[in-house]
């Protein structure tokens, strides 16, 4: 096997800074509220320790501890959550939210999810509320995974929505899915941020094309949709994410 594989590619171990808040890049960190997902992709970046048992989601205790490291570096703007699957603890969605709404230096929250159609009215009202913008970022690899009145919730509620893909060999390594995904997308109010190269995950190799390859299908794919549906082409490493396209 090739020695570039292994289980955490992305360095994101060494760079948990408290127990479920990882700091890697610049002003914004990764808030890993849970563990646990409603899908378990079997492309997951996190396979070696996502579901894993104890892990299932961060006490109270654990996320005040969080809130009070990003309270104190006030060089941090931006905080991403993420897991897991955030939408499938919504009460202690609300309850990040609410304590991260008391934080001047956080100007940005991000949600990324894949269980979008979980969204809780509790939580969307605090949307509306919330003194910084609200983007929620959904992983989307085909168009059928699209739910249009989820959506719309979401939208009514405030939020920005943008989203990520993967590209996995054998399920959306084509031009016309991917044209199909990323205009379905766009007409329901969801701007194509990412479509990320697999990471390099001891396991997940069997997912993957070689990034040249995807290149072309990208090149093909934009001559048949809004010039705004694009998203970047992006491969995650150990040190920095590289635009490719």
């Amino acid at each position: 096997m090739n020695q570039k594989y292994n289980n955490d590619p992305l360095l994101e171990d060494k760079h948990e800074v408290v127990k479920g808040l990882i700091w890697k890049y610049g002003t914004r960190v990764l808030f890993e509220l849970t563990l646990s997902c409603d899908s378990y992709c079997p492309h997951c970046c996190r396979i070696r320790k996502v579901g894993a048992g104890k892990l299932y989601y961060l006490s109270r205790q654990e996320i005040d501890l969080v809130i009070d490291y990003i309270a104190t570096h006030t060089d941090i703007n931006e905080v991403i959550i993420s897991g897991g699957d955030p939408l499938i603890v919504p009460d202690y969605l609300e309850y990040v939210l609410r304590k991260l709404n008391d934080l001047k230096n956080v100007t940005i929250i991000r949600i990324h999810t894949k269980a979008y159609w979980l969204a809780k009215d509790n939580w969307l009202g605090l949307i509306k509320k919330q003194r910084q913008p609200i983007y929620i970022c959904i992983h989307f690899n085909k168009a059928d995974e699209i739910d249009e009145k989820a959506l719309k919730k979401l939208r009514t509620a405030g939020a920005i929505l943008l989203s990520q893909s993967v590209f996995i060999k054998g399920l959306n390594d084509d031009v016309e899915i991917l044209a199909k995904l990323f205009t379905k997308l766009l007409e329901n109010g969801v701007k194509p941020y990412y479509i990320y190269h697999c990471d390099d995950v001891k396991g997940l190799e069997k997912f993957q094309i070689s990034i040249e390859k995807e290149t072309e299908i990208l090149q093909e794919v934009r001559k048949k949709i809004s010039g705004i549906a694009l998203p970047l082409h992006v491969v995650d490493t150990a040190t920095e994410k590289i635009i490719v396209f």
